[in-house]
């Protein structure tokens, strides 16, 4: 819920570094509430036990969050995604000195 998702709310063209490789990629903040709920029980399930850690939330009660917690704790709390997407090498011209770090969710 903090303010740094308002910087990529019309998206931005910047670098990301992937595995040793620099590429041009364009982050844009995820705006749709299911989406983003259902991106987080990815993540999480991906994470196992150090999903909490990894993706910053608190955890409480018994048992894994499932789709509705993560529903309701992207309405009430503001979590977020940003999605990255890969731009043409010909595009990176015009993202040359930006750079950006942030939780990073790329599309399959």
């Amino acid at each position: 819920g903090s303010g740094w998702r308002h910087n990529f709310a019309n998206g931005v063209a910047g670098w990301l570094t992937w595995r040793g490789q620099r590429r041009p990629v364009r982050f844009a903040l995820v705006d749709d509430v299911e989406r983003t709920a259902r991106g987080y029980l990815e993540l999480y399930r991906g994470y196992g036990e150090a999903a909490p850690r990894r993706l910053g939330i608190a955890v409480r009660g018994e048992g894994a969050p499932g789709l509705d917690e993560f529903r309701e704790a992207v309405v009430r709390h503001g979590l977020c995604l940003v999605e990255v997407v890969h731009l043409p090498a010909s595009d990176s011209a015009s993202t040359s000195g930006t750079s950006h770090a942030a939780n990073e969710r790329t599309p399959r």
